[in-house]
């Protein structure tokens, strides 16, 4: 302590005589005081193009890191949470700009149905709906309604108000309900609310229900896109060298099977056509059908006109003779009678 004291003592007698010397000699040495004044010009305009940035901060531990790629693991994630929250702004932008006021229930003209020897009464898909949407339940209390979307368009079809139509679990047709609003939840629900369904007891009375639209609403797809519903019960024929003049007759698309429910690996596979080889004359059904799945492919699928209901194929040699049966139950229609003993 009495060393300290002894050098600050020291500083000021030189301070003093160094003072006293430029005295003697006229000149004077002002004491410089550093505020925001005595910068220079130059780095006072360096200091205002500073305002708002941030420094940016380098890793010192750069050499030393295991990381083979040049970007930053965390970085990575950073922007990878960035993009997937500019797609999920994109379709909410996209939601709005579609979203009008909702239309009233009204007559919407004549309908027409198809013959009624291919109506199933139960499947209303068979009579004009396309199926978007199952009923998982009730969400809160203020009547939302979740929804596992089965459309590939779930933003244009669950976002937007306007007419859909419900069938529930015990009814055979679907009524019509009005769409007021939607919304996403994740990739796998949807969040939906119906006129007149105000309250969870409400809601929960839908569980199980299956939402449609009309096949006049069904959206525009691209050239080498189909819907599912065209597909079904489309007449396929083999299309080969020898048959080109006359196609040969194999049977009708009985239903589409994913990619997803062959293989969980996205990108993987490839979407399936199961269609009925008729064994009957002249193409008719018979209790000899099989089933067989064709890859929908375009070195195997060569053409495709869902207007008029034609397929042709080009199968690999030993494709059509991997088929399949497909047992079904016997539906019991009444009662047996009494056993005789």
């Amino acid at each position: 302590m009495v060393l300290r004291q002894r050098r600050i003592a020291t500083l000021f007698l030189l301070l003093s005589e160094a003072r006293s010397v430029h005295s003697l000699q006229g000149v004077t040495t002002p004491i410089r005081k550093r505020n925001f004044c005595a910068y220079a010009l130059g780095e006072a305009d360096e200091l205002a193009r500073s305002v708002g940035q941030r420094r940016e901060k380098k890793n010192k531990y750069i050499e030393f890191s295991k990381v083979t790629s040049g970007k930053d693991p965390f970085e990575s994630l950073l922007e990878e949470s960035f993009s997937k929250r500019k797609a999920l702004d994109d379709d909410i932008a996209r939601k709005d700009e579609l979203s009008s006021s909702p239309p009233k229930i009204g007559n919407s003209g004549n309908l027409s149905f198809p013959d009624n020897k291919n109506i199933d009464p139960y499947d209303p898909t068979t009579f004009g709906y396309i199926e978007v949407g199952i009923v998982r339940g009730a969400h809160g209390v203020h009547g939302w309604v979740k929804v596992k979307p089965t459309t590939s368009f779930p933003i244009d079809r669950l976002c937007v108000a306007g007419i859909k139509h419900l069938k529930p679990p015990k009814k055979r047709a679907p009524r019509k309900v009005l769409l007021l609003e939607g919304k996403r939840r994740n990739a796998e629900e949807y969040l939906i609310k119906l006129e007149q369904i105000n309250d969870r007891d409400e809601a929960l009375k839908l569980r199980g229900s299956l939402l449609y639209v009309r096949e006049e609403e069904k959206m525009a797809t691209d050239q080498e896109e189909y819907m599912v519903s065209d597909l079904v019960g489309s007449e396929v024929f083999l299309d080969t060298l020898d048959t080109v003049e006359n196609p040969l007759f194999l049977g009708v698309v009985n239903g589409v099977v994913f990619a997803d429910e062959m293989c969980s690996i996205p990108g993987l596979g490839h979407d399936m056509l199961e269609v009925v080889l008729r064994k009957g004359q002249d193409g008719m059904a018979s209790l000899r059908d099989e089933l067989v799945l064709i890859p929908m492919v375009p070195q195997i699928v060569t053409h495709v006109s869902a207007a008029k209901g034609v397929i042709h194929i080009n199968p690999p040699s030993g494709l059509l003779d991997l088929t399949y049966l497909r047992e079904e139950r016997a539906k019991l229609k009444g009662f047996l009678p009494p056993g005789k003993g």
